[in-house]
């Protein structure tokens, strides 16, 4: 399609022109569809959140068990939605797709129990595969296996998973047969066009693999496009291996009713009138700019405004600190630990985790959300100390990941205790000024097991 040329602005027949084929033939389903994959897309990352939150707690929480569980129940919501959505991706190539919601409606129907099955299985292994590629990450780091070998094992594994996926998830949209017929197929597929399966497991992993690097930063551009680029590939280079199944049989587009038939020549268009059937026509793509062009800037100003802290320092209590007492705290501590990675410029990091070890949280949403944010914080050693109101709680599930050795109180620090940490009031006496040193007097300050000499000697005098 010539973005420049007449057809653009009207509706000439185009049944005489050559068809299009390879990425010119992609690109053109690519833009006549943006509009409804977009949607799909939204639709199928609702279907794949549960699973990915709840694989990814018990990656947090070193979890195997509760990994398994939420691979299994995740997998089963998702697989349903991508499989149906893989199928609308292999109609998109027939010249006269049109109910393409009927299609989608009726494609679930005919495959969600049996997609159900095999999406929980498919869940399960992936949840596995992914807790097994964290176990063999930690070893690496430990230096307990080279690294070329461990990355070798998971391209490997993942590799063989993505190739499972295509090559079974095709025979799954198109047959309502037992598992056993389609896996007939998925092995006939595999006998006669390799090379088409392989290059399409070998995009399908190199695609997800970056999704996941970009991890937390490509989770809003994944609500669009963490699918259906992938689904169109994967339809664009299975679609010839249908046709020779008799699974696909595209539809040919309707003609003129007869050879000589002429068509009256077409008047020109106004300004506007080429204006309204632009936008009527491509108002997905320009919806899909907008969306596009919000989130690269909010992703690019998230990167450009980044800076690398000097010093993380949490603090683990029941309620937040005040917002005079925290401004006032990263204040003085930038004053006293300095420039310390040598950017220059210093910046102290102060995480404020709500959580509370005695039962008696009131708000469930708020201590979940604490807890999480502090097993993150640990098991990827963000903070360097933590700062802690309910000792004996805390030391009773992470004793191991900080360093009890030199466990001491706030006001037993010297150069905690000399910090300008602030006033604030409380809306029970809002006359009455109170100092930030006063609330944190009795909280017992823990260095995490890694913490580094320099911050020690700075923080703790040792």
């Amino acid at each position: 399609m010539n973005l420049f040329g007449n057809s653009f602005f009207n509706s000439a027949p185009e049944h005489d022109r050559p068809p299009k084929t390879g990425a010119a033939l992609y690109f053109q389903v690519f833009w006549d569809h943006l509009g409804k994959n977009l949607l799909m897309n939204v639709v199928c990352f609702a279907a794949f959140l549960p699973m990915m939150l709840g694989v990814s707690l018990g990656l947090i929480y070193e979890n195997f068990w509760l990994s398994l569980l939420f691979g299994l129940t995740g997998g089963a919501i998702a697989a349903p939605f991508w499989c149906a959505f893989l199928r609308q991706a292999f109609h998109y190539f027939r010249p006269t797709h049109n109910a393409w919601f009927w299609e989608w409606k009726q494609t679930l129907a005919a495959i969600w129990k049996r997609a159900v099955i095999q999406g929980a299985i498919w869940g399960l292994l992936l949840s596995a595969l992914l807790f097994v590629g964290q176990f063999f990450l930690n070893v690496m780091e430990d230096g307990m296996l080279p690294a070329p070998m461990v990355w070798v094992i998971l391209i490997l594994d993942f590799f063989l998973f993505s190739l499972v996926t295509v090559a079974l998830g095709t025979p799954l949209c198109f047959d309502v047969q037992p598992f056993s017929a389609q896996l007939e197929s998925a092995l006939t597929f595999l006998k006669m066009h390799p090379g088409r399966l392989f290059f399409s497991a070998l995009v399908f992993l190199i695609w997800y693999a970056f999704w996941l690097s970009m991890f937390p930063v490509s989770v809003p551009f994944a609500m669009l496009f963490a699918f259906w680029p992938m689904l169109l590939l994967t339809a664009q280079l299975q679609r010839p291996i249908l046709d020779e199944q008799d699974a696909y049989a595209p539809q040919e587009s309707a003609g003129p009713e007869s050879a000589g038939q002429q068509t009256a020549p077409l008047a020109p268009l106004t300004f506007s009138e080429r204006f309204e059937i632009l936008m009527r026509r491509f108002w997905p793509l320009v919806v899909g700019i907008l969306v596009v062009l919000s989130l690269g800037l909010g992703a690019l100003r998230t990167i450009l405004s980044w800076q690398e802290a000097d010093l993380s320092i949490a603090f683990v209590h029941s309620d937040s600190l005040p917002d005079n007492v925290k401004s006032a705290l990263e204040t003085s501590l930038e004053e006293l630990v300095g420039d310390l990675n040598g950017d220059g410029a210093a910046y102290v990091e102060i995480n404020d985790y709500e959580v509370v070890f005695d039962g008696s949280a009131t708000d469930s949403d708020m201590q979940t959300a604490g807890m999480t944010l502090l097993v993150t914080d640990l098991s990827q050693s963000i903070s360097s100390i933590y700062i802690v109101e309910d000792a004996d709680g805390f030391l009773a599930l992470y004793e191991d990941q900080v360093d009890t050795s030199d466990m001491r109180s706030w006001a037993d620090v010297p150069a905690l205790a000399a910090l300008e940490a602030g006033t604030y009031s409380l809306v029970e006496d809002i006359s009455v000024d109170h100092t930030g040193q006063e609330l944190l007097a009795g909280y017992a300050v823990f260095p995490a097991q890694d913490c580094a000499d320099d911050i020690r000697e700075l923080l703790l005098q040792k």
